[in-house]
C-alpha cells in the first residue's frame, strides 16, 4: 500500500481515497475528513476552522465506559461531557463517556494465532490482506504524514 503520486496543476500531489461527512445539520456535529491510502485503512479528522484565542483543550484519560448486554435495547452512544469548562486563561477538560453493547455468548474457540503461524513477525507489525486475498501476511503499517495548520 502506497499514497500514489499524481500530477495535479503542474506539480506532483499524494491522492487519497476518501469521504467528506459534512452535516446538514451544523448543530449535530463537525464536518469530518476521512482519508485512506489505497487499500488501506481510513482516518478521520475534522475540519479545522479558525476559532476564538484561547487554550487547547484537554482530554481526560479515563473513559467513562458502560457495557451494555448483547441483546439490550439501549442504543450505543458516546459524548463528551465537560469537567472543566473553558476561560480564556485555562483549558476546557472533557471526559468521553461511551456505551458499547458486548458480543453475543458463545462458545470459546480452540484457534490461537502465533507469529509463527505467518512466517514469523516482529514486534508492531499486523496482519494484513496478501495481494492474492487468500491469507494474511505480516508487515509493519507505514505512519502517515502529520500535517498541521500554520
Amino acid at each position: 500500500m502506497a499514497w500514489p503520486i499524481v500530477q495535479w496543476n503542474g506539480a506532483p500531489h499524494y491522492q487519497a481515497q476518501g469521504d467528506f461527512l459534512i452535516p446538514v445539520d451544523p448543530s449535530t456535529g463537525a464536518a469530518v475528513i476521512m482519508l485512506r491510502e489505497n487499500g488501506g485503512v481510513g482516518a478521520g479528522f475534522s475540519a479545522i476552522e479558525k476559532g476564538e484565542p484561547g487554550v487547547p483543550a484537554e482530554l481526560a484519560n479515563q473513559i467513562a465506559f458502560t457495557g451494555l448486554a448483547h441483546d439490550d435495547l439501549t442504543p450505543a452512544s458516546a459524548s463528551f461531557v465537560t469537567l472543566v469548562p473553558p476561560s480564556t486563561t485555562t483549558p476546557g477538560k472533557y471526559q468521553l463517556v461511551l456505551s458499547l453493547h458486548r458480543g453475543k455468548p458463545g462458545e470459546d474457540g480452540d484457534t490461537i494465532l502465533v507469529p509463527a503461524d505467518f512466517g514469523g513477525g516482529l514486534p508492531g507489525q499486523t496482519l494484513v490482506l496478501n495481494d492474492a486475498a487468500d491469507g494474511f501476511i505480516l508487515v509493519t503499517p507505514k505512519i502517515p504524514e502529520a500535517c498541521f495548520p500554520a
